[in-house]
């Protein structure tokens, strides 16, 4: 059965408003009377993949006459101020003219506030056209149009069920986004750290093994074996891909050492700002290294870590004669010992690439007279001599 159109005309000073029951089209439309020979029609609505919604409406005049029938001034939509953009108005038929955008959203006589095209002409009081509206918000919510004529506003409502039976009849609803409970925009199937918004991956830098000859550069033995230790360098990210947590693992193996030697690194950027750092795990037995409230070496100009300071405090010496840890064939083994570091930046500031991480400089050092620091990379020894 054909649904008959019923309309309401209310005066109330200089604003009408006119009102129509829903006709819906098997084209998903749905059309409401404004009066005087306008109606209004949502035509799509799309959810866009950011999560906004583009709707297109279209104000039709039937080109009706005389009194009841003015000519349209302007065409006014309801939206709440900070979510409606990109407005634009296309003429698909008749010859208007004029319709200047108002971003509002104060729109003078207008019982709502949004955004208006105004000053149109030719079209309405006799001439008929179609123009159609389209905008973009940031959600879906109650709007009313009003197509005013003469002092007739002429408004008509769509509720927000409105728009979204045309966005289903359509098949443009949004898809369902996927889970992301830290809100950081990394789905909860990708974020290594789903309930932390400012960590999102684990990456693995840089692994390997280091070998030290503490004699270097004078004459000795050159074989390398006075420290040996396997390193695994990971980078904890956030959703930017910027370093917020650095976890630095060392295992050291063996040494074949006489001397009580310790192990660090300094950070491979050396323009690095010490003040967003904070590191922990160091294992220091002795007296001669100073470490600064954020577990630094004091200074230092380079962000320096100081692993440990004394090797044979890590691992027993196994007695019977033999030189070093694990470096003297039949001599008992002893178990390697691993010592991590965590390093946390305040704010997560750099990437990866930016703190050079895989040219983080490595190195050793005695406890022994100053004269035996060889070890040092030349820029630390520098500044702790100035």
């Amino acid at each position: 059965m054909k649904k008959a159109v019923v309309t309401f005309l209310f005066f109330i000073g200089i604003i009408s408003e006119s009102q129509s029951v829903k006709a819906q089209s098997q084209n998903c439309d749905i059309t409401k009377i404004n009066g005087g020979g306008f109606s209004t029609t949502i035509k799509s609505v799309v959810c866009n993949p950011n999560n906004t919604y583009t709707i297109v409406l279209q104000v039709s005049h039937n080109g009706c006459g005389g009194p009841k029938c003015k000519e349209l001034s302007h065409l006014s939509i309801e939206a709440a101020p900070g979510t409606y953009s990109n407005m634009s108005l296309q003429v698909l038929s008749g010859n208007m003219k004029g319709g200047n955008l108002v971003v509002g959203p104060n729109l003078g006589s207008d019982p709502f506030q949004g955004f208006k095209f105004d000053n149109i002409k030719n079209i309405g009081g006799g001439k008929a056209g179609v123009l159609q509206i389209i905008y973009t918000l940031t959600s879906l919510q109650s709007q009313r149009i009003s197509a005013k004529a003469g002092t007739n506003g002429q408004i008509v409502t769509f509720s927000i069920a409105d728009f979204r039976y045309v966005m289903n009849c359509n098949g443009t609803s949004c898809a369902p986004l996927p889970a992301d409970s830290d809100g950081d925009g990394v789905p909860d199937a990708q974020d290594e750290f789903p309930n932390d918004s400012e960590r999102a991956f684990s990456n693995k830098v840089a692994q390997g093994t280091l070998a030290f000859e503490d004699l270097w550069p004078f004459n000795g033995d050159y074989d390398f074996n006075d420290m040996v230790i396997e390193y695994q360098l990971t980078a904890i990210t956030s959703n930017s891909n910027k370093v917020k947590d650095i976890k630095a693992t060392f295992k050291l193996r063996a040494f074949g050492a006489g001397f009580k030697n310790g192990f660090g690194f300094q950070f491979g950027n050396s323009t690095v700002n010490q003040s967003l750092i904070t590191a922990s795990g160091s294992i220091l037995t002795e007296d001669f290294i100073q470490l600064g409230s954020n577990g630094l070496e004091s200074g230092q100009a380079v962000p320096t870590v100081i692993v440990f300071d004394n090797a044979y405090e890590l691992m027993p010496h196994p007695g019977g004669g033999a030189i070093g840890v694990n470096t003297t064939p039949g001599a008992a083994y002893q178990q390697p010992a691993t010592v991590t570091i965590n390093i946390t930046f305040s704010t997560a500031s750099y990437t990866i690439a930016e703190l050079n991480l895989t040219g983080f400089n490595p190195f050793i050092f005695s406890n022994q007279q100053e004269e035996e620091k060889f070890t040092y990379p030349i820029i630390r020894l520098l500044h702790l001599l100035i």
